[in-house]
C-alpha cells in the first residue's frame, strides 16, 4: 500500500518507487493501471508505458493515480523463470530419488527433475514417465515418452512442473 498525498494523486512512477521499485520478476512490458471512475466506481485498463514514463517524468505516460487506483505489473512467471520455489518428488529408477526442489528462477520442468535426480538408472523405462498432479481434489496421470521427447529435440515440449508434482519412473521390463 502507498500512502496518497493530502491533494489526493500521485504519479505512477512515484508510486512504484514508494513501493521499492519492481522486482525482479517483474514483466514492465505488460504494466497497467486500473483507474476507478468515483462516479460510477468502475474501472478502465489503461496501458502503463514505463519505459517513456522513467524518459519522461512530466510525459502522459506517467499517469496520475487517485484513491482506489491499481497498478497492475504482471510476473515474468509464464516466461523461463518462476517467481517462487518449486517442489517436486521423483520416484523409481532414478540414481538419486526423493525431493528435488528448483529455487525461485529456476524452471522446474519435467527433464530438468530428473536430471536433478541423479539421472535415469540403468532400469529406467524412459518411454513411460508418469507425473502424478493433483487437480481440484483429484489426482490426474500424465504419461510421457521422455526418451522420444530427449532423441526428437522436442525439450520444447518439456513438461512444466507444478510444486506437488510427484515423478514416477518404472523399471523398463514392466
Amino acid at each position: 500500500k502507498i500512502e496518497i498525498p493530502p491533494k489526493g494523486e500521485i504519479p505512477a512512477l512515484q508510486a512504484i518507487a514508494d513501493a521499492k521499485g519492481l522486482s525482479k520478476w517483474a514483466n514492465p512490458k505488460l504494466a497497467y493501471v486500473l483507474k476507478k471512475d468515483p462516479k460510477t466506481e468502475k474501472y478502465t485498463k489503461l496501458k502503463l508505458n514505463l519505459e517513456a514514463g522513467y524518459k519522461d517524468l512530466s510525459s502522459k505516460a506517467n499517469i496520475i493515480l487517485s484513491k482506489d487506483d491499481m497498478i497492475v505489473i504482471p510476473s515474468l512467471a509464464e516466461g523461463a523463470v518462476a517467481p517462487e520455489a518449486t517442489q517436486v518428488m521423483v520416484a523409481g529408477k532414478v540414481n538419486k530419488p526423493g525431493v528435488v526442489l528448483f529455487e525461485p528462477g529456476e524452471q522446474g520442468t519435467l527433464v530438468r527433475a530428473i536430471l536433478k535426480a541423479g539421472n535415469f538408472n540403468k532400469f529406467a523405462n524412459k518411454s513411460k514417465v508418469r507425473i502424478i498432479r493433483r487437480v481440484k481434489g483429484k489426482n490426474i496421470a500424465i504419461s510421457v515418452n521422455i526418451k522420444e521427447l530427449l532423441e526428437a529435440g522436442k525439450i520444447s515440449n518439456d513438461i512444466k512442473l507444478l510444486s506437488g508434482d510427484l515423478i514416477i519412473i518404472d523399471d523398463s521390463w514392466y
